[in-house]
């Protein structure tokens, strides 16, 4: 099925879909990480003054470590600009708000982010979504963490894993499991979203998803402007580059629709290099007809291109 005026919206949609497959795959030269992080923060310097953020001056960056029994969220309230917070490996079970910061959230192995109970709304008043790490008005990068939603979505409605909100960052080999209800609920929960909306304040963002791994989730990645505002909907609020990510559903079903990728308008970018396999729902959806599941899902000017 034919994107419509994609070009002319910037968005770089690189991918080869083998006829009668469940797989979409992608491939080419994996750039380093290194090469993709330096890209970005060489585009993140305007960015960073549109958010409010002060450059980095003479002092030295610091690393903050947490230990399992330790609070993630009170060593990114200690830390200061350019800071690191390394994470041991271990179970957490809190939600975590990074706003007005400058910071790099690295995990050792076994480092789990898991939904706890009863989670709120710490986004508010620019989302009801519940999300484990929050990134608000922002520079953040993300690296080296397991995330788990524990199937909580009923519990915790809008359930979301990283929330980067009007922020710049990169989200980098991490992986996500379990965003999702024991009742499947189609849109609802998201393991990874970014999203600018007016009402921040902020200029344009940009966020990078590189080598992650996605699985048991309802949606995966979701990229989008300020969809809440149908006066600037079609505004470029948003960058992206999704490289590299693994994103696997759960196959054929009748109450299962999931989504891969999914970009809205207001969102504009690059998705190349991941593989993208067993979204296939075997009955129409309510919201989107004959739809249904999709791998890369996009829309565009109240049309969607799946």
């Amino acid at each position: 099925m034919a994107f419509p005026k994609l070009k002319q919206h910037g968005l770089k949609f690189l991918d080869r879909q083998q006829h009668g497959s469940r797989e979409i795959k992608q491939r080419g030269q994996k750039i380093g990480n290194q090469m993709k992080r330096s890209t970005f923060l060489n585009k993140a310097g305007l960015a960073i003054a549109s958010l409010g953020l002060s450059a980095l001056g003479t002092v030295s960056a610091a690393t903050l470590n947490v230990n399992p029994g330790d609070s993630i969220q009170s060593a990114v309230d200690a830390a200061a600009a350019g800071d690191t917070i390394h994470i041991a490996g271990g179970v957490y079970e809190e939600q975590i708000v990074v706003s007005n910061k400058n910071l790099n959230l690295v995990g050792e192995a076994g480092a789990i982010l898991k939904a706890p109970a009863g989670m709120t709304r710490t986004l508010a008043p620019f989302t009801t979504r519940r999300a484990v790490l929050g990134i608000v008005l922002s520079q953040a990068n993300v690296s080296g963490l397991a995330f788990d939603g524990n199937r909580s979505g009923q519990e915790n409605p809008r359930l979301t894993g990283v929330y980067y909100l009007a922020s710049n960052g990169t989200l980098s080999d991490c992986s996500f499991q379990g965003f999702r209800g024991v009742v499947r609920t189609a849109l609802l929960e998201v393991a990874c979203i970014a999203a600018n909306q007016t009402s921040t304040g902020a200029g344009l963002t940009h966020v990078e998803v590189l080598d992650n791994t996605f699985s048991d989730n309802e949606s995966n990645i979701v990229m989008l402007g300020d969809d809440a505002n149908p006066v600037v909907a079609a505004a470029l609020r948003q960058t992206f580059l999704v490289e590299g990510n693994t994103v696997i559903g759960s196959g054929p079903g009748t109450d299962v629709f999931e989504f891969g990728i999914r970009v809205t308008v207001g969102a504009s970018g690059t998705i190349q290099h991941n593989t993208v396999t067993d979204f296939l729902s075997v009955a129409p959806n309510a919201v989107l007809g004959p739809v249904g599941s999709a791998g890369i899902l996009v829309f565009h000017a109240n049309k969607i291109s799946p």
